[in-house]
């Protein structure tokens, strides 16, 4: 009977010990868990803070994302096609002036201005497609063109030019299939912003430009952006001219991080004579030909009836 008792006593120390030692171990395990637990950690670059979203400035002349490519902010590495970005610093570096097409002459994959300096119409061929009708965007909405009627785009209201090639209709519906032209239009800026440029060329075309973003609230709530320029003079044929400008007033409404809206109105117009841009043969003007050589400002069509004369709208968000 004692040596019964003896071996309870016993058992019943084993299971203490067994349940102490799993109490400690349990223990040193949580205390291990909790102590290897980290807190997030986050890195963000400069590049990558100046230009936060793929309708931002560019930072000199590498963009580091667009909107193109998915309609959302998604880094350019990230995007299955071949996108190009021509931001405003660029456009200002080349002295690109009154024409889109002017900014895309050294895009791969683009050929502009295939007739000359055409000063009433911007014509885009990507990747052997004409995209001029067909494939012209801003802000990801398409700008409606048909035959020599559709909206001319002023470079200076622009904050960058984007070229998505190949097919997307997926994203865009029915464009082209060699690729579309994207133009992101400024906006109003949080920071206050006054400017103004100012320039004329060997032909004696001047112009003027202003650009002024600031808040219309104390709390920022509501901000205001107005654009305007102004250009005209001789163009690059004898006779011909042109007087051209726009203005661009917009307002952001933005309560929050979360909400942002803003409002743009643009009106736009160009008043020139043209002059058939030019197409001169090889012999005659680049080499002499028997009779002589044609003068590159050589104008030879009808000054009364080869003029052109229009007034363009936008309104929206």
């Amino acid at each position: 009977m004692q040596g019964l008792k003896q071996d309870v006593s016993r058992a019943r120390l084993m299971a203490t010990g067994v349940a102490m030692i799993a109490l400690m171990s349990s223990s040193q395990l949580m205390a291990q868990e909790a102590a290897t637990e980290l807190q997030p950690l986050v890195i963000q670059g400069a590049q990558q803070k100046g230009e936060d979203s793929g309708t931002a400035p560019v930072k000199g002349y590498v963009a580091k994302k667009t909107t193109s490519g998915s309609k959302s902010d998604t880094p350019l590495t990230e995007v299955p096609q071949s996108v190009s970005v021509i931001g405003q610093q660029e456009m200002q570096d080349r002295g690109i002036t009154n024409k889109v097409d002017e900014a895309l002459r050294y895009t791969p994959g683009v050929t502009t201005q295939p007739f000359g300096n055409d000063g009433d119409t911007d014509w885009f061929y990507i990747r052997g497609f004409d995209a001029t009708q067909t494939g012209v965007f801003m802000n990801g909405l398409t700008l409606y063109s048909y035959g020599f009627g559709g909206f001319q785009i002023d470079p200076y209201m622009l904050e960058r030019v984007e070229v998505l090639k190949g097919p997307s209709s997926v994203l865009y519906g029915g464009a082209n299939p060699g690729g579309l032209v994207n133009m992101v239009r400024k906006e109003p800026t949080d920071t206050p912003q006054y400017s103004t440029e100012i320039g004329i060329n060997n032909l004696g075309n001047a112009f003027i430009g202003f650009d002024f973003s600031d808040k219309l609230s104390a709390d920022g709530v509501y901000r205001y952006r107005l654009t305007g320029k102004i250009a005209g003079g001789d163009t690059y044929s004898d006779g011909t001219r042109d007087l051209r400008g726009f203005i661009m007033p917009q307002v952001t409404i933005s309560p929050d991080e979360s909400t942002k809206l803003t409002v743009f109105g643009m009106l736009s117009g160009l008043d020139e004579i043209h002059s058939g841009n030019g197409f001169f043969p090889y012999v005659g003007t680049v080499v002499d030909a028997p009779f002589g050589k044609i003068k590159r400002d050589a104008f030879y069509g009808e000054r009364s009836i080869d003029n052109l004369k229009y007034a363009q709208q936008m309104l929206g968000n």
